[in-house]
């Protein structure tokens, strides 16, 4: 069995993976996140995901053993065309959240396992459509305090306090939350098969 690395430091999909009973170790990369507005949307989070896959390997290319697969993930919420990225500062939450209110918008989560010795790449992006319900202003002010939503993108988290904004969903949850795991098992059973 190839050993797993999942190269993110989010809780989330950790605990997804964990939930799912795969073996996996966390890789300690960070990256900028460089978003390249030439490209299209999918292409810009596709494009994030893959510097994380970059990082990852260099950070591997000394330490693995002879048959490893590395899992990068990028979750971006779309809205009104443009990613709406983990807020600037509590203000910022506070308009992104005012902004989709009452509205719905789309959880993007690009995703790219590689194995390292073969170089055989599988690369998907999940999209579920979520809407938010509408939010009083004492609500978002409170939330924001709260410091949650200051590392996710579209200032929110779907899996703690945040996740009561959510009126309905088309698509997976797991998605929303940074990882959609149903999609991802069915693409790591093609590497045991390979």
């Amino acid at each position: 069995m190839k050993k797993i690395f999942l190269a993110s430091q989010s809780p989330r999909r950790s605990q997804l993976l964990e939930k799912a009973g795969i073996l996996f170790q966390t890789l300690p990369i960070s990256t900028s996140e460089f978003v390249d507005k030439k490209l299209m949307i999918e292409a810009q989070i596709l494009n994030i995901t893959r510097q994380k896959l970059v990082e990852a390997e260099k950070y591997l290319s000394y330490q693995t053993g002879p048959s490893a697969l590395i899992i990068c993930a990028d979750t971006e919420v779309v809205f009104e065309g443009a990613l709406l990225g983990k807020p600037k500062n509590q203000e910022d939450a506070r308009q992104t959240l005012r902004r989709l209110s009452g509205k719905n918008h789309f959880v993007k989560t690009a995703y790219i396992i590689k194995d390292v010795v073969t170089h055989l790449e599988i690369s998907h992006i999940e999209t579920t459509i979520v809407y938010f319900r509408q939010l009083p202003e004492e609500l978002i002010r409170d939330y924001v305090a709260t410091g949650d939503p200051m590392d996710k993108a579209g200032s929110y988290g779907a899996q703690g306090i945040g996740g009561s904004f959510i009126e309905r969903h088309e698509g997976l949850m797991s998605n929303v939350i940074g990882l959609p795991i149903e999609v991802l098992i069915l693409d790591l059973k093609r590497f045991e098969r390979g």
